[in-house]
């Protein structure tokens, strides 16, 4: 309909309908709890010859962010751990601002 949209999928029979439907950028939720990379690399290997991107979400930390892109096919992660809403709330900005340091050290050290 002319809207662009992300959709998101968790099976590989999710995956195929969305590349079938003519989608370029699919979201996997929930990454972590699916099995990290080792499942996004296990859920793509069928589609090797289909152009697409990830954006996987759900589970990603500064601990684990830069092992997802390890995968050539995530262009994007969604990380709510980054800005938890408790400390926004409470006004703990520097927490917050330590919660980025983390995730951009930890990305600038797997490149």
């Amino acid at each position: 309909i002319g809207i662009p949209f992300v959709p998101g999928v968790s099976t590989p029979s999710e995956l195929n309908m969305a590349l079938k439907l003519g989608c370029d950028l699919v979201k996997i939720f929930p990454a972590g709890e699916l099995g990290g990379v080792g499942y996004i690399n296990a859920v793509t290997a069928p589609f090797k010859l289909r152009e697409f991107h990830l954006v996987p979400t759900g589970g990603i930390s500064e601990n684990n962010i830069a092992e997802y892109f390890t995968n050539p096919r995530v262009v994007a992660c969604g990380a709510s751990y980054v800005v938890d809403g408790r400390l926004v709330a409470g006004g703990d900005f520097d927490a917050l601002r330590e919660r980025i340091r983390g995730v951009v050290k930890n990305l600038a050290a797997s490149r």
